[in-house]
């Protein structure tokens, strides 16, 4: 796309937040002792795990956070032949701290993959050309919002992390060790993998399965499956029903402490 060298109309910060896993600690913090004052924040837009485009598809959380958010972004994405699938919750990266103050927030995201929070997670598997699209993608869209004359109205969403209730906690709840396919839509949360020695690994969980229940809750989607776990202490033994080869099979895993 043509590169813009015009200057926005409203201010556009950059901001790189540490302690995200251990409680959103530096998007907390940012948003309670801000550099322009938080009512003056328009939207956020979060890059979280884009390094690895696959199949020109990119998950969107929160676009509905915004009133004219997905539109926007559902737009600009379409010139650089990009598909987003947008989900039904919020997410729970950084942005959620900017949701939280009623702030439209969306996170842009590749999915997860083997090598998730693993050594083997090195810079040659990087999808630079998706970058490209994706930083493009950034860029339309932050001009766009920019330029809005009237700025967007905030939009809560009823998905279970849509508050911010747990934004204080360390970490993400418990631990279970499995790894979700964002490549794949279902009824259910598929994998794309389970963590080596984790519960998920121990209780025989492998991937291709599909999460269709933990703790006898129904998992639709990402959402249910974390707030189940969230729900849980470490050392709960849960019951976790999951499709293999579209036939159901019920294991049972001890969760363990999230480090």
């Amino acid at each position: 796309m043509a590169r813009s060298s015009s200057k926005p109309a409203r201010t556009i910060v950059f901001a790189a937040f540490s302690g995200e896993e251990l409680g959103l600690h530096g998007s907390r913090h940012y948003v309670s002792h801000p550099p322009f004052p938080i009512s003056s924040t328009k939207a956020m837009i979060n890059l979280d795990m884009v390094g690895r485009l696959r199949n020109h598809r990119l998950t969107v959380f929160g676009a509905r956070s915004g009133d004219a958010l997905s539109s926007i972004i559902t737009e600009e994405a379409s010139k650089l032949a990009l598909q987003t699938r947008e989900s039904d919750g919020i997410g729970r990266s950084d942005h959620m701290s900017f949701y939280a103050k009623k702030i439209p927030a969306v996170h842009f995201f590749t999915g997860t993959h083997a090598d998730y929070h693993r050594p083997s997670d090195t810079w040659d598997k990087l999808n630079f050309d998706g970058m490209e699209k994706i930083t493009d993608l950034v860029r339309a869209t932050s001009y766009r919002i920019a330029g809005l004359l009237v700025p967007m109205k905030f939009v809560g969403l009823s998905s279970p992390l849509s508050t911010n209730e747990d934004t204080g906690r360390q970490g993400y709840g418990t631990y279970l060790g499995s790894i979700p396919d964002f490549e794949r839509t279902t009824d259910g949360v598929r994998l794309a993998g389970v963590r080596e020695g984790s519960p998920a690994a121990m209780a025989g969980l492998m991937e291709g399965d599909v999460i269709i229940s933990l703790a006898d809750i129904k998992i639709h989607n990402l959402e249910d499956l974390v707030a189940v776990l969230r729900s849980k202490k470490p050392g709960d033994s849960v019951e976790i029903v999951v499709l293999r080869n579209e036939k159901p099979l019920t294991v049972k895993a001890t969760l363990k402490e999230r480090s």
